[in-house]
């Protein structure tokens, strides 16, 4: 199985989503990022739109250009492990 999600992801069909215990998988057709609970492993998405202008000024900043499944990976607590 995680052979098939490796190959998906290397064709951009799935992406994956790094955290706290086992990777993650999605597939959707908007550009998205996600945020990660260190804690609990709670994984949410943002859509792409609502950081738009950070993804700009990441670029500027560093000269990265994210590809078309590029994400970003904001790692903090969850509302529910930060009380």
């Amino acid at each position: 199985m995680y052979r098939s999600l490796e190959a998906l992801t290397a064709l951009d069909v799935v992406h994956a989503v790094p955290g706290p215990g086992p990777t993650r998988y999605g597939i959707t057709d908007e550009p998205h990022h996600h945020t990660v609970c260190q804690r609990c492993g709670q994984v949410a998405d943002l859509p792409g739109a609502a950081l738009a202008d950070a993804v700009g000024r990441i670029e500027e900043l560093t000269g990265l250009r994210p590809g078309t499944s590029g994400s970003l990976l904001v790692y903090g607590l969850c509302s529910g492990c930060a009380a």
